[in-house]
């Protein structure tokens, strides 16, 4: 939801969403981007059937495309002037005992400065990448982001709670920058939703928050 709402409204015209599930983060684009064409792309062949549907469900269905493959096997056409994704990242973390959460959460079998290399490769040169990391990982994923050529241009600090920090959502360029630096807080100390998160994601939900 953050990360999809977080997505500017802009002159996107060609996207590609990595590792799309359900479809979620591409239709989230869709509806923020109405004139650009998304490519929804995911090795899980479940989320196919899943993604399809929504796709077809939806009033942009003639502007949205899926392709089951893995993103290291793709090549398009064309470049992407943005690329959406929500990858693997939990590197550290305790694997579970079914495979295919672990193929969607864990880095085991993912390789994320390939991921960043070859998202860098299908981006056009104005191109930017819309990505969402843990926060503790982040210094390490800009140092290897630079070095390929994609800039950070903008850093949300994501707090589930105030102090504590949880993700943080990328917005990198090819093209160098002064980063913008933002916080957002999901919910209050009583477990409320902030101003701030409802504001933001008020365009998404189907009720009022």
């Amino acid at each position: 939801m953050i990360l999809g709402a977080c997505i500017p409204a802009s002159n996107y015209r060609n996207i590609l969403d990595v590792g799309t599930g359900t479809g979620v983060l591409a239709l989230m684009a869709k509806q923020q981007n109405p004139q650009a064409k998304i490519t929804a792309i995911d090795i899980d062949e479940q989320s196919e059937v899943d993604c399809r549907v929504n796709f077809q469900a939806s009033q942009w269905n003639t502007d949205l495309s899926y392709i089951n493959k893995s993103i290291f096997d793709y090549s398009p056409d064309s470049l992407f002037d943005c690329i959406i994704s929500n990858p693997p990242y939990y590197e550290d973390g305790l694997l579970s005992s079914k495979s295919e959460i672990n193929a969607t959460k864990h880095t085991k079998d993912f390789d994320l400065k390939l991921f960043f290399n070859v998202c860098s490769n299908l981006l056009t040169s104005s191109g930017e990448m819309w990505t969402i990391l843990p926060s503790e990982n982040m210094l390490k994923w800009i140092d290897h982001t630079t070095s390929i050529g994609l800039f950070p241009k903008t850093i949300i600090s994501v707090y589930g709670k105030p102090t504590q920090l949880k993700r943080v959502i990328l917005n990198l360029s090819k093209t160098k920058n002064v980063t913008k630096t933002f916080d957002l807080t999901i919910r209050s100390n009583s477990n409320d939703y902030t101003d701030q998160y409802k504001e933001l994601t008020k365009e998404f939900h189907s009720k009022t928050l």
